[in-house]
C-alpha cells in the first residue's frame, strides 16, 4: 500500500511520526511498516489533497470525509492483496500438481 505514495507523501508521514524521512522509497516504507502503525493512523498524516490524489491515482471516488477517503484506500489495497493471495496460492497448487507427497 504504501509504495504507491509519493515520496513527499511518505515524508509527511514519517515527519509526523519522527520516523527517518531518508533513504530509498523502499526503506521509507519497510520504515513505516516496521513502526506497527494502523494504516489509518499513518494515513491521517496525510494533508486532504494527498489523501484525493492517491484516491484519484488509483482511481477511485475522492468524495467523502477525511476517514472515509483512507479507508477506502486502505480497503482497496486489502481486496488487491487478498486477490493476489488467492492467484499465488492457485498457482502454487497447480505447480504441485503430480508432485508425489512425502509421508
Amino acid at each position: 500500500m504504501f509504495a504507491q505514495l509519493r515520496g513527499h507523501e511518505l515524508a509527511a508521514i514519517s515527519g509526523e511520526f519522527d520516523l527517518r524521512r531518508w533513504g530509498t522509497k523502499d526503506s521509507q516504507v519497510r520504515t513505516l511498516w516496521e513502526s506497527h502503525r494502523a494504516e489509518e493512523s499513518l494515513l491521517q498524516a496525510l494533508g486532504s489533497d494527498d489523501i484525493e490524489a492517491l484516491l484519484k491515482r488509483l482511481k477511485l471516488r475522492s468524495s467523502g470525509s477525511k476517514k472515509e477517503r483512507i479507508l477506502r484506500a486502505i480497503d482497496h489495497f486489502a481486496q488487491s492483496d487478498e486477490a493476489s493471495l488467492r492467484s499465488y496460492s492457485a498457482a502454487s497448487a497447480s505447480d504441485l500438481e503430480g508432485v508425489p507427497s512425502e509421508g
